[in-house]
């Protein structure tokens, strides 16, 4: 259903026509797209926001004036949690050297405007774009502040899964190196929202400490990696895996950058390992592969249930972030005859740990179809499935499931506007969950 919705992207349409025979105004004109079209959103964004479990239009598609503070006047300020983005393109400089500055300017473009679409369908805010850089943020006074902070990471993780794997043989065959971004992310607990400038020259956006620390982040970025903040891991309890020190070489040894100010640590994310989870994606030969088609042995389905055990909606793996005391269901599509099922949890985390809940098969679930969990533990986990066929061969799946912290509408972030009591999922009493049937 979602056949190659990547092609659709404007820096896939350019590197296809560079070395065709069209004319150059016709290869422009194909490239510039307007986000707010409902052609174009038809066209990739809400596929994009669909194959990612998303339903409905992005957040934002306009520039500038965040959404939750239209009525932020001049003079006024507001506080509110947010995540900061600052990603740069690397590599431009080789464009402008190989090709007249239009065809640069034109591939420099398309990056931006393909990585504003990611942005968009992520329900992402561009604040500025500054040449071959975009700042953007995630968060919104009807979301969870972990759901904004999952959401930065996987556009992020997004848009290099596209240049680094799917789009790197395009540049190759174009004669050009792979060009490459550099990410920054940060969350302020409490950035400062407020007009900044002179009467016709002004722009709204957020300021404090965690939000400049999000530029620092990007420019200690190496080419096509994710530099995080310590307060991105604490908010997620990111597992070790995906994270790591930055290394450099000094005099011939290896040494690591820890900080990236003062005593305020950061970290590489390790979006590759992050992204192998996505259900809309694929590995072959090593890369990252964008594979919106159905699974060719079996399908593994999520949903999360309401209160009275009915389903509620489906949900993508690692797309978001859960309250304690949800409960999920997971479900198999359609197998051949003679095949053995078997359901496991893996959780990660301090909490999983202390209750002794790290790994386990999940009790009397052999050969169902379905099983149900309830979340209770901060952190990363997965629930996994392994099927054996009749010849012997094992095929093992997994679905990402992020857990946050208790939060209610009106705590985490002071806003204009409250939460409407339909943005978040009603909490079961955590003292009735038992940890055999736990994330």
């Amino acid at each position: 259903m979602y056949d190659n919705i990547f092609n659709e992207l404007p820096i896939y349409r350019v590197l296809n026509g560079l070395n065709q025979t069209q004319d150059f105004r016709r290869l422009s004109e194909s490239s510039v797209v307007k986000a707010d079209t409902s052609q174009d959103l038809q066209s990739f964004v809400l596929k994009l926001r669909q194959a990612i479990g998303r339903p409905g239009v992005p957040f934002s598609t306009k520039i500038g004036t965040h959404p939750d503070f239209v009525s932020l006047q001049r003079g006024k300020s507001q506080r509110a949690a947010i995540t900061s983005v600052f990603l740069d393109i690397k590599g431009s400089t080789q464009l402008f050297e190989k090709y007249d500055y239009e065809r640069a300017f034109l591939m420099q473009e398309a990056i931006i405007q393909s990585a504003i679409y990611i942005i968009q369908a992520f329900d992402g805010h561009v604040v500025r774009i500054q040449g071959d850089g975009i700042f953007a943020v995630f968060g919104r006074n009807d979301y969870s502040v972990e759901n904004g902070v999952l959401d930065s990471l996987n556009a992020a993780s997004t848009l290099l899964i596209i240049l680094e794997s799917y789009l790197s043989e395009k540049f190759q065959s174009n004669g050009l190196k792979p060009l490459r971004v550099r990410v920054g992310i940060d969350h302020d607990k409490q950035s400062l929202w407020r007009h900044n400038g002179i009467d016709g020259c002004n722009e709204l956006s957020p300021h404090g400490y965690h939000v400049s620390m999000a530029s620092k982040l990007q420019s200690k970025a190496n080419s096509n990696s994710i530099m995080i903040g310590e307060h991105i891991r604490e908010l997620l309890h990111l597992p070790a895996e995906l994270i790591s020190q930055k290394k450099y070489t000094e005099n011939g040894r290896e040494k690591y950058d820890p900080f990236v100010r003062g005593d305020y640590k950061m970290w590489e994310f390790d979006w590759n390992s992050h992204a192998s989870h996505f259900s809309w994606v694929t590995k072959a030969s090593g890369k990252l592969l964008p594979s919106l088609n159905h699974a060719p042995d079996f399908t593994l389905h999520s949903a999360l249930l309401n209160k009275d055990g009915v389903l509620d909606r489906k949900f993508s793996s690692s797309m978001e972030v859960f309250k304690k005391g949800n409960s999920l269901k997971f479900s198999i599509g359609v197998l051949p005859k003679n095949c053995t099922v078997r359901w496991y949890v893996e959780n990660r985390g301090e909490e999983a740990e202390a209750a002794k809940c790290l790994y386990y098969e999940i009790p009397d679930s052999r050969n169902k179809t379905n099983v149900e969990r309830d979340t209770a533990y901060h952190g990363q986990h997965f629930l996994i499935c392994k099927v054996t066929y009749p010849s012997g061969k094992t095929i093992e799946k997994r679905i990402g499931v992020f857990i946050g912290h208790d939060w209610e509408p009106g705590t985490e972030r002071e806003v204009t506007e409250t939460r409407s009591s339909s943005s978040y999922f009603p909490t079961r009493n955590s003292s009735v969950l038992i940890p055999q049937r736990s994330f």
